[in-house]
């Protein structure tokens, strides 16, 4: 869902699939309009789904702290399956 103007309400209407245990292996939310509310809804929601274990949230106006917080979590989620990978996201706001 790269390129296609999500906002926070975005973020958060995914947030809640996400929490549902919606089973989602990959999230890509690159280039929208997505800021640190948004960015803590899904965070909040990769907390209690153990499936997402590759996401992307570049280019989105989201603090480097949130973002490294989000990796933190994607990478639980590989290790509760064994898998070794992990994407690093390059932020467009420093803390």
């Amino acid at each position: 869902m790269s390129r296609c103007v999500l906002t926070c309400d975005s973020a958060k209407f995914v947030a809640k699939l996400l929490a549902n245990k919606f089973k989602l292996k990959a999230l890509i939310l690159s280039n929208n309009g997505i800021q640190d509310e948004g960015a803590r809804a899904l965070m909040a929601a990769i907390q209690v789904n153990p499936y997402l274990t590759k996401f992307k949230l570049d280019l989105n106006p989201v603090r480097n702290s949130l973002v490294k917080e989000i990796e933190n979590l994607i990478a639980i989620n590989l290790n509760k399956i064994g898998g070794q990978e992990i994407t690093h996201y390059k932020s467009q706001v420093d803390d």
